[in-house]
């Protein structure tokens, strides 16, 4: 709502598979024909994002709210279980928003996949829209949300990149709107196709049902949890023995959030390269020796990476964890000679993320084979030494 201060803007874990917009229809200019523009809107804005990032199905309709309004207790169960669920959500909603469901017609977009980045763009770039109520993470273990945002709307288009593809159901390709079709070909998608959703979203989808969102909610939480927790023991391991890999991963991360040109992407892909090699000088630092008849010197990180592997692991363990060396090492490489030959552009932004996610696993693996050691392997900083002792000396000077 234009003008209107949007409140609890982050109340939990960032965390939601699907995100829900809302939208007032009773606006005179609407009449009878909203969901269109709406979506448009959406649309327009969504299409000036980093297409790599655009990848979710969308699913519109009414907020069907008419059951709970005019009788107390279903008022109330409808307020708890909406704007106040047993667990912490993401939500930027309008504050009048409690007493706005009840008093207007509210249409609903909920995009499942939308990331976080992607959500508070397309948030900010609505909320001087007078029609616009907000947005909140839905979670459909939560009965009420399940009702409003799953059971009841329907699924209309998967927005693939710049592709976008209207839905159809059970191979009924009497039901493709064509119309729909044409007009979003208006707009600039790279192409705008149609998808068979088959059983998917029907009466004869067994895994539409509200015990199967329950399970989708825990899995997704329970994964986010086991990633929050590899990514927390890397930059807790790191900081205790290799601070100055976390600006390297901070930096290439950067480069890839707010990448600008190819040669961006290239740093951030070649940053794999110095993490790898900053890693091998920590864990296992350059010998002159062989070490099974390889070269464990300064250059060799993949060799030595591949020693220190070997002597904390055996068997199966061993293998595995040498066999997704071997392969980042091998991405590693491949995006290096393109970018030492100049092809930036043939580095594209899914493959650098892919090679960055899976080093951080690799990283995580590595680290956490041996305990952290019982004196920090960081010396004293030189800079800062020198600084002190001239601060030193400057105040002795003073005295004198």
């Amino acid at each position: 709502m234009k003008g209107g201060q949007y409140c609890g803007y982050l109340q939990g874990r960032d965390c939601g598979v699907k995100v829900a917009f809302h939208f007032n229809v009773d606006l005179e200019g609407f009449r009878s024909y909203y969901g269109t523009p709406i979506t448009e809107t959406c649309f327009r804005i969504l299409l000036a994002q980093d297409p790599s990032r655009l990848h979710f199905k969308i699913f519109r309709g009414d907020l069907l709210v008419s059951n709970y309004i005019h009788d107390a207790k279903k008022r109330d169960k409808l307020m708890r279980g909406l704007l106040r669920p047993p667990r912490p959500l993401w939500q930027s909603l309008h504050p009048d928003f409690p007493e706005l469901i009840l008093t207007h017609k509210i249409y609903v977009l909920v995009f499942e996949g939308m990331e976080s980045k992607i959500r508070d763009v397309l948030h900010a770039s609505l909320e001087d829209d007078e029609a616009y109520f907000g947005a909140q993470q839905v979670h459909e273990a939560n009965p009420i949300h399940w009702v409003l945002y799953g059971a009841s709307l329907i699924p209309s288009y998967r927005l693939l990149g710049t592709e976008l593809r209207l839905f159809y159901p059970v191979g009924n390709k009497d039901a493709r709107d064509e119309g729909m079709a044409e007009h979003w070909r208006k707009l600039p998608f790279s192409s705008v196709t149609f998808e068979d959703l088959g059983a998917r979203h029907t009466i004869l989808d067994a895994y539409d049902s509200y015990e199967h969102a329950c399970r989708v909610a825990d899995i997704s939480e329970t994964l986010i949890n086991h990633l929050d927790g590899v990514a927390d023991q890397v930059l807790l391991r790191l900081s205790d023995i290799a601070p100055q890999l976390t600006d390297v991963l901070y930096s290439a991360f950067q480069r890839l959030e707010h990448l600008e040109t190819s040669e961006d992407l290239a740093y951030a892909s070649l940053s794999c390269r110095r993490i790898l090699e900053n890693l091998a000088d920590v864990v296992y630092p350059p010998r002159k020796e062989l070490v099974g008849g390889r070269r464990v010197a300064g250059k060799e990180y993949r060799n030595r990476l591949w020693a220190y592997i070997s002597d904390c692991l055996s068997g199966k363990e061993k293998e595995l964890l040498l066999a997704e060396l071997n392969d980042i090492g091998g991405r590693v490489d491949k995006l290096d000679a393109l970018a030492n030959k100049g092809l930036h552009d043939k580095v594209s932004l899914s493959e650098a993320r892919r090679l960055l996610l899976g080093e951080v696993i690799l990283l995580y693996d590595i680290l956490t084979l041996a305990p952290p050691p019982r004196k920090s392997p960081v010396p004293p900083d030189e800079e800062i030494l020198t600084r002190l002792a001239q601060g030193i000396d400057a105040e002795c000077d003073k005295d004198v």
